[in-house]
């Protein structure tokens, strides 16, 4: 059975914000279909080699740094594109080199979707076919909405790739504040608070001194570690003593 291309089209279109703003910002840098094609297939060349090495576990990252690198590459192109008016040779490697970490954000996306066993080249052909028809379908959208339209205006720097760029740059800036401070900071601090902290038998002795004092008895049942790794828990009952 070969994954549907629709199932992964939708992960680009509407569900994939990040992917369409990257897209968008390669096709902001200039008017010129080549200079979107040139950037467009080192993208796809990147992304189809570490997708492959992802689903095959010859390079593993944690999602929330792929996720946040994938925000900074928003950024970064976005802001290139004020800075420069026309392709060199660096931003191509750099389209590259960004396209290997979007790679291993669609590799994430295809665990989701789920990989059919003995048609892993096959599956992997036809998510790809997905992310392209999504990318396609973006770059379309620009050429016939924006490009076609004031692509060759004096004024079509100025009143349309830096506005839309700095949009575009502010968005992926808020999105890797949020995804470093609540993805990889936030939540592995709560992770190390359960582990280190609330599992430790010394808190279960503060906690039996403090509820002592008052009118309230605790009892507590601890449940240790599983063998599939899964959190231990304390579960505390309160009831009222009797007199």
């Amino acid at each position: 059975m070969v994954l549907p291309e629709i199932g992964v089209f939708r992960h680009i279109i509407p569900l994939g914000p990040d992917h369409i703003l990257f897209v968008v910002s390669l096709c902001l840098l200039s008017n010129r279909i080549k200079t979107i094609i040139w950037q467009a297939s080192a993208f796809t060349l990147a992304h189809t080699l570490t997708l492959a090495l992802s689903m095959k576990n010859i390079i593993v990252v944690p999602p929330a740094v792929v996720d946040t690198i994938i925000a900074l590459s928003i950024c970064f192109c976005s802001i290139g594109n004020m800075l420069i008016t026309e392709l060199k040779a660096w931003r191509v490697l750099i389209v590259f080199m960004f396209g290997l970490i979007h790679g291993m954000g669609f590799a994430s996306a295809l665990n989701e979707i789920g990989l059919p066993r003995n048609q892993f080249y096959t599956s992997i052909l036809s998510f790809n076919a997905g992310v392209e028809l999504g990318q396609v379908a973006v770059i379309t959208a620009m050429f016939v909405l924006i490009i076609s339209w004031w692509g060759k205006k004096p004024w079509y720097r100025k009143f349309i790739v830096y506005p839309l760029s700095a949009i575009i740059a502010l968005i992926a800036a808020w999105w890797t504040v949020g995804r470093v401070f609540f993805e990889m900071i936030f939540r592995q601090s709560i992770i190390l608070f359960n582990e280190r902290l609330l599992n430790l038998p010394v808190f279960l002795s503060i906690s039996n001194a403090f509820f002592s004092s008052l009118p309230i008895k605790a009892v507590y049942r601890h449940i240790g570690e599983h063998d599939s790794g899964e959190l231990t828990e304390t579960c505390i009952c309160f009831f009222r003593k009797k007199n």
